[in-house]
C-alpha cells in the first residue's frame, strides 16, 4: 500500500483532525493524487486550497466554503458566495474565524441533508508555509479545526518543507500525523510522465500521408526518449511535471529527422508505391540521441528556470533542413543545406570553437539571422546566460545586448573590469590629467631574471575568477567609461555643462544607474557578496556566472558600445 493510500484509509476510517504530508519532490502531484482518491470515496467532501493563491483570510474562508459546496460565484448572482438555501440573504462567513466556524456548520448540515447521512469534510492545503508568512493568526486554529468546530473535518497539509520549519512557536499547534512520501524511482516517474503527457496524444488523428510527431508508431521510441531525458534531468529535479515539460519542448525536434527521412522516401517513391512510417534502426536512434544531447542540456537550463516557455524555445531551436544529413554523416545535398543554421543542433561540434574563439571576427550568417528576428523572440526566446560550453559565445552576447538597455550594458562592462582588474590599477587605466585628457598607460618593461625566483607563482586574476568590489568603485569605473565613450560632442553638449566631466558626473548619479545594478543582480549577472543588513561600508558585488564572467561575451558586448575591452584589462602578472 502506498503512502497516499494509507492517508486515504486513515481519513476514511479514523476521524484524525490534522495530517501533515511531506513530499520534497512533487507536492502538487501528491495533492492531486490525494484529492482524486478522496473524491472516489463515498460521503467524503474535499476542497483544495493553495497557500499561494489564498493570501488573505477572507479569500481563504470564502474558498473553503465555496469549494466544499461546489459553489461557483457568477456575475448573474452578483458574485455572491454560498449561503444556505433557506436564507433570503447571503450570510457573511469571512468576517472572522468565528464566522468561518459558523459557515462550516451550515455547510455540514447542507451536505448531510443532501446525502442523508453525516458528511465528512476534508480540507487539503497545498503550500501551507505561505500561510505562516501571510496569515500566521490562522495557522494555529486550522490545526485545531475539528476541535473548534466540533465537526467531522480533517485538515491535511501537503508541503515540500518539514513541519519543524512551519509550526508556530510555543507549542500552540497540535502535533500532526506525519506521512513522508519517499523519492519516486525512475520507473514511477516514467510511468507518471507517460500517463499524464502521452496517452491522449497518441489518439490524435493522423494519416500515413502526413504523419506528425505523435504518430502511434513513435510510442516505443518515446519511452526510450523519456528515459534519455530523465538521465539528464534527474540530477537537478525529480518532479515529473518538470521533466515532462522539458521532454515536450524537445520531442517535435527530436523526431523531425525521422519525418524528414520519411518525406524524402515518399518523394523518391513512385505514384503507385506506398511508403509506410517505420521505427528507425537502433544505430540511427543512438546517433539521434547523441546529436540532440547538447540541446537537452540547453533546454534544462532555459526551461527549468523558466527563462522562456516551451513553445517559444521549441520554435527557436527547431532543427534545420540538413540535420538528417549531419546525423547520417553525409555531405549537404543542396546549396541551401550548406548554409549555417539558426539552431545549435544544426552545427557540427568542430564549428563551435571557431565561433567562440575570437570576439572580433566578422559576424556569421547565424548571428545575422538572430538579429533579424522580432523583438519578442529576442527578449524571451533567446538565452541570457551561456552556461553550456557547446553554445556559441556570440549568440548569448548578442541576445544579451538586445535585451538589456544601453546604460545597463555599460554597468555590466564596468563590473567585469572591476572584478578582473586589481584596485591599484584603476588610476593608471582610467586616470586623467589636469587638462582632462586621458593618459595612455606606460608599458612596464622589466629585465629578465637570470636566477629562478622562489615562492609561490602569482596567478593572473582572469584565471582565478571574479573578485568582489565595492559599489563606489563600480560607479567610478562606469563614469570613466561613459566619459570616454558616451559623452555628447561639444556641439551637442548642453550649455550648462562647462566643466569637463560634469555631464558624466550627473549621468552616473541618476536613479536609473542604481536600477540597472538591481536589474543585473536579479538576473544573476551581478552577485551581491555583502549581507543586505550591513551598514558599515559600501555594498560589495562581483560578476555572476555565465556571460558576466566570460571575456569573450563581455568583449562582444563592449564592442557594440564602442569599447575595446582588451585595452582596459590589466595584464601585468608580476
Amino acid at each position: 500500500m502506498t503512502t497516499i493510500a494509507q492517508a486515504v484509509s486513515l481519513i476514511r476510517l479514523s476521524p484524525f483532525p490534522f495530517i501533515f504530508i511531506n513530499d520534497i519532490t512533487s507536492p502538487r502531484l501528491t495533492t492531486s493524487s490525494l484529492i482524486s482518491d478522496l473524491d472516489s470515496q463515498q460521503n467524503i467532501h474535499t476542497v483544495r486550497i493553495d497557500g499561494v493563491v489564498c493570501f488573505t483570510a477572507r479569500l481563504f474562508f470564502d474558498t473553503v466554503i465555496n469549494g466544499l459546496t461546489r459553489w461557483e460565484p457568477s456575475w448573474e448572482d452578483d458574485c455572491a458566495n454560498w449561503s444556505p438555501g433557506d436564507q433570503q440573504t447571503s450570510k457573511r462567513y469571512n468576517d472572522s474565524f468565528d464566522a468561518f466556524l459558523h459557515g462550516l456548520k451550515d455547510v455540514h448540515d447542507h451536505l448531510s441533508k443532501e446525502s442523508q447521512q453525516p458528511a465528512k469534510m476534508v480540507v487539503v492545503i497545498e503550500n501551507p508555509e505561505r500561510l505562516k508568512e501571510g496569515m500566521p493568526e490562522v495557522l494555529v486554529p486550522l490545526t485545531r479545526l475539528g476541535e473548534l468546530s466540533k465537526l467531522d473535518i480533517s485538515v491535511v497539509f501537503v508541503s515540500a518543507q518539514r513541519w519543524e520549519d512551519i509550526k508556530p512557536p510555543l507549542g500552540a499547534a497540535v502535533d500532526p500525523y506525519f506521512v513522508d512520501v519517499a523519492i519516486p524511482s525512475k520507473e514511477a516517474i516514467m510511468k507518471q510522465i507517460s500517463s499524464s503527457f502521452t496517452d491522449h496524444l497518441w489518439q490524435l488523428p493522423s494519416s500515413s500521408s502526413s504523419p506528425n510527431p505523435y504518430h502511434p508508431v513513435f510510442q516505443p521510441l518515446h519511452a526510450q526518449y523519456l528515459s534519455f531525458v530523465y538521465d539528464i534531468c534527474h540530477t537537478f529535479t525529480d518532479n515529473p511535471f518538470e521533466i515532462g515539460y522539458i521532454a515536450a519542448a524537445r520531442w517535435p525536434g527530436f523526431v523531425k529527422p525521422i519525418l524528414d527521412g520519411y518525406n524524402q522516401r515518399q518523394e523518391e517513391a513512385g505514384p503507385d508505391e506506398e511508403v509506410e512510417l517505420e521505427m528507425p534502426s537502433t544505430e540511427f536512434i543512438m546517433r539521434l540521441t547523441r546529436h540532440f544531447k547538447p540541446s537537452l542540456n540547453v533546454a534544462l537550463e532555459q526551461l527549468f528556470s523558466r527563462h522562456t516557455n516551451a513553445a517559444d524555445w521549441a520554435a527557436v531551436n527547431e532543427p534545420g533542413e540538413s540535420v538528417l544529413d549531419q546525423i547520417l554523416g553525409l555531405p549537404p545535398s543542396s546549396p541551401t543545406k550548406s548554409q549555417p543554421n539558426t539552431d545549435d543542433e544544426g552545427m557540427d561540434e568542430d564549428d563551435l570553437p571557431q565561433i567562440q574563439s575570437s570576439p572580433t571576427r566578422p559576424r556569421s550568417e547565424r548571428i545575422r539571422n538572430i538579429q533579424s528576428q522580432s523583438q519578442f523572440q529576442t527578449d524571451y526566446a533567446l538565452p541570457l546566460f551561456s552556461f553550456n560550453t557547446n553554445n556559441a559565445s556570440t549568440t548569448s552576447s548578442v541576445a544579451l545586448a538586445n535585451a538589456l538597455p544601453r546604460m545597463t550594458r555599460f554597468v555590466l562592462v564596468a563590473a567585469f573590469l572591476a572584478s578582473m582588474n586589481p584596485a591599484k590599477s584603476d588610476l593608471r587605466m582610467f586616470g586623467r590629467g589636469l587638462d582632462g585628457k586621458k593618459r595612455k598607460r606606460r608599458v612596464m618593461r622589466t629585465k629578465k631574471q637570470t636566477k629562478p625566483t622562489t615562492g609561490p607563482v602569482k596567478i593572473p586574476q582572469r584565471y582565478l575568477g571574479p573578485s568582489p568590489f565595492p559599489l563606489d568603485r563600480l560607479i567610478a569605473i562606469l563614469g570613466a567609461l561613459i566619459e570616454e565613450n558616451d559623452v555628447p560632442d561639444s556641439e551637442d553638449m548642453p550649455e550648462e555643462f562647462k566643466i569637463p566631466g560634469e555631464y558624466t558626473d550627473m549621468e552616473i548619479r541618476r536613479v536609473g544607474v542604481y536600477a540597472s545594478i538591481t536589474q543585473l543582480t536579479n538576473l544573476r549577472l551581478l552577485v551581491r557578496t555583502s549581507p543586505p543588513d550591513r551598514l558599515d561600508g559600501p555594498p560589495m558585488y562581483k560578476t555572476g556566472p555565465g556571460v558576466a564572467s566570460s571575456y569573450d561575451d563581455v568583449s562582444a558586448i563592449a564592442k557594440g558600445l564602442g569599447i575595446t575591452l582588451g585595452d582596459l584589462i590589466w595584464e601585468r602578472e608580476n
